[in-house]
Protein backbone atom coordinates (compact mmCIF):
# COMPACT_ATOMS: atom_id res chain seq x y z
CA UNK A 1 0.00 0.00 0.00
CA UNK A 2 1.42 3.33 -0.99
CA UNK A 3 0.74 6.20 1.40
CA UNK A 4 2.69 9.37 0.66
CA UNK A 5 5.13 9.92 3.52
CA UNK A 6 3.78 12.19 6.27
CA UNK A 7 0.85 13.36 4.18
CA UNK A 8 -1.60 10.49 4.61
CA UNK A 9 -2.51 10.43 0.93
CA UNK A 10 -3.43 7.07 -0.59
CA UNK A 11 -2.92 6.87 -4.36
CA UNK A 12 -5.50 4.59 -5.94
CA UNK A 13 -4.09 1.79 -8.06
CA UNK A 14 -7.13 2.16 -10.32
CA UNK A 15 -8.72 5.61 -10.31
CA UNK A 16 -12.52 5.65 -10.32
CA UNK A 17 -15.18 8.08 -11.41
CA UNK A 18 -17.47 8.99 -8.54
CA UNK A 19 -20.28 11.53 -8.78
CA UNK A 20 -18.87 12.68 -12.13
CA UNK A 21 -15.35 13.30 -10.80
CA UNK A 22 -12.23 11.25 -11.33
CA UNK A 23 -10.81 10.12 -7.99
CA UNK A 24 -7.08 9.33 -8.08
CA UNK A 25 -6.22 9.63 -4.40
CA UNK A 26 -7.83 9.74 -0.97
CA UNK A 27 -6.60 11.93 1.87
CA UNK A 28 -6.48 9.79 5.01
CA UNK A 29 -4.97 12.44 7.28
CA UNK A 30 -8.36 12.95 8.92
CA UNK A 31 -7.95 9.62 10.71
CA UNK A 32 -5.52 11.38 13.04
CA UNK A 33 -8.16 14.00 13.88
CA UNK A 34 -10.93 11.61 14.95
CA UNK A 35 -11.94 12.09 18.57
CA UNK A 36 -13.43 9.84 21.22
CA UNK A 37 -16.77 11.49 20.50
CA UNK A 38 -16.44 10.63 16.80
CA UNK A 39 -15.71 7.02 17.69
CA UNK A 40 -18.66 6.82 20.11
CA UNK A 41 -21.00 8.25 17.46
CA UNK A 42 -19.65 5.83 14.86
CA UNK A 43 -20.15 2.92 17.25
CA UNK A 44 -23.77 3.96 17.85
CA UNK A 45 -24.44 4.34 14.11
CA UNK A 46 -22.78 1.01 13.39
CA UNK A 47 -24.86 -0.81 15.99
CA UNK A 48 -28.04 0.72 14.55
CA UNK A 49 -27.16 -0.49 11.03
CA UNK A 50 -26.05 -4.00 11.93
CA UNK A 51 -28.54 -6.67 12.97
CA UNK A 52 -25.72 -8.69 14.51
CA UNK A 53 -22.74 -6.39 15.05
CA UNK A 54 -19.35 -8.05 14.81
CA UNK A 55 -17.76 -8.81 18.16
CA UNK A 56 -14.72 -6.88 16.99
CA UNK A 57 -16.14 -4.11 14.84
CA UNK A 58 -12.67 -3.22 13.52
CA UNK A 59 -12.92 -6.38 11.39
CA UNK A 60 -16.28 -5.42 9.87
CA UNK A 61 -16.17 -3.80 6.42
CA UNK A 62 -19.19 -1.59 7.15
CA UNK A 63 -17.58 -0.15 10.28
CA UNK A 64 -14.29 0.53 8.51
CA UNK A 65 -16.14 2.27 5.66
CA UNK A 66 -18.01 4.37 8.21
CA UNK A 67 -14.73 5.37 9.90
CA UNK A 68 -13.18 6.33 6.57
CA UNK A 69 -16.26 8.29 5.54
CA UNK A 70 -16.11 10.27 8.80
CA UNK A 71 -12.35 10.82 8.60
CA UNK A 72 -12.38 11.97 4.98
CA UNK A 73 -15.75 13.77 4.91
CA UNK A 74 -16.61 11.64 1.87
CA UNK A 75 -19.79 9.61 1.44
CA UNK A 76 -19.59 5.93 2.33
CA UNK A 77 -20.62 5.17 -1.25
CA UNK A 78 -17.19 6.35 -2.42
CA UNK A 79 -15.53 3.54 -0.47
CA UNK A 80 -18.14 1.06 -1.71
CA UNK A 81 -17.18 2.07 -5.27
CA UNK A 82 -13.46 1.39 -4.95
CA UNK A 83 -11.92 -1.52 -6.82
CA UNK A 84 -11.20 -4.52 -4.61
CA UNK A 85 -7.43 -4.03 -4.47
CA UNK A 86 -7.77 -0.39 -3.39
CA UNK A 87 -10.54 -1.16 -0.91
CA UNK A 88 -8.55 -3.99 0.65
CA UNK A 89 -5.50 -1.76 1.06
CA UNK A 90 -7.60 0.93 2.76
CA UNK A 91 -9.37 -1.67 4.88
CA UNK A 92 -6.06 -3.03 6.21
CA UNK A 93 -4.61 0.46 6.72
CA UNK A 94 -7.67 1.66 8.66
CA UNK A 95 -7.89 -1.49 10.76
CA UNK A 96 -4.21 -1.20 11.66
CA UNK A 97 -4.64 2.49 12.46
CA UNK A 98 -7.43 1.65 14.90
CA UNK A 99 -5.82 -1.38 16.53
CA UNK A 100 -2.09 -0.69 16.60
Amino acid sequence: MKIMANKGIYELKRPITFEGKEIKEIDLSGLEDLTGKDMRELDTQYRQKQFNPAITKEFDVLYLQMVLARATSKPIELFESLKAKDWTALEVYTRNFLLI
